[in-house]
C-alpha cells in the first residue's frame, strides 16, 4: 500500500517543509549552465541574453539535445561546463562566419539583428527569435529566478491557504 501525505497539519506542514527544501537543494543542480546566456551576449556583444533555447531544443533539457547552433559550437571546440571554451568556440564561430541554419545570414549577425541562428525563416527584430521571444535584458534581469520565486511564493500559500480550511 502507498503512503499519503499525512492528514495531521503540523505533518503536513513538515512534509511541505522538506519538499520545498528538496527543491531549493536540487533546482541548482539543474542549472549547471546558467551563466552561459550571459557569456553568450558579453562574448558577442548583444543587446539581449539569448534564451536557453539557443543551444538547447528545451529550455529544460540536458547537453545532449543541442541545437544547429551548439552544434556548430562544439564543432569549434566548445566543451560541456567549460565558460572557457564557450568563449573561443563563439569566437571562431564568428570568425568563420558559420550559418548554422543555412539561410544566408552568420549566425552570430543573426544574434546580434535579435534573430534565432537555429530558425532559417526569422529575420530578426520584430520577429519570433530566441532573444525577442525569452531574452534576458543584459542590465542584470533574471527573468528565470523571478518566476522560480513566484511559482514557489505561490505554491507556499495555496497549501498554506489548505491548511486553513481543513482546521
Amino acid at each position: 500500500m502507498r503512503k499519503s501525505i499525512p492528514a495531521r497539519p503540523e505533518r503536513a506542514r513538515a512534509w511541505l517543509g522538506a519538499s520545498l527544501l528538496a527543491c531549493c537543494v536540487v533546482a541548482p543542480v539543474a542549472h549547471a549552465s546558467r551563466e552561459f546566456p550571459s557569456r553568450v551576449a558579453g562574448t558577442l556583444a548583444l543587446p539581449l541574453e539569448p534564451a536557453c533555447t539557443l543551444c538547447h531544443t528545451r529550455a529544460d533539457a540536458g547537453f545532449a539535445t543541442g541545437t544547429l547552433f551548439q552544434q556548430a559550437l562544439a564543432s569549434r571546440g566548445f566543451r560541456r561546463r567549460d565558460a572557457a571554451s564557450l568563449d573561443v568556440a563563439l569566437l571562431r564561430l564568428e570568425a568563420d562566419g558559420i550559418d548554422s541554419d543555412e539561410d544566408g545570414v552568420a549566425d552570430v549577425r543573426e544574434l546580434r539583428a535579435l534573430a534565432d541562428p537555429n530558425d532559417p525563416r526569422d529575420r530578426g527584430v520584430g520577429s519570433t527569435g530566441c532573444a525577442v521571444a525569452a531574452g534576458v535584458p543584459r542590465d542584470g534581469g533574471d527573468t528565470g529566478t523571478r518566476v522560480a520565486v513566484v511559482t514557489v511564493f505561490g505554491v507556499i500559500g495555496a497549501a498554506g491557504a489548505r491548511l486553513r480550511r481543513r482546521r
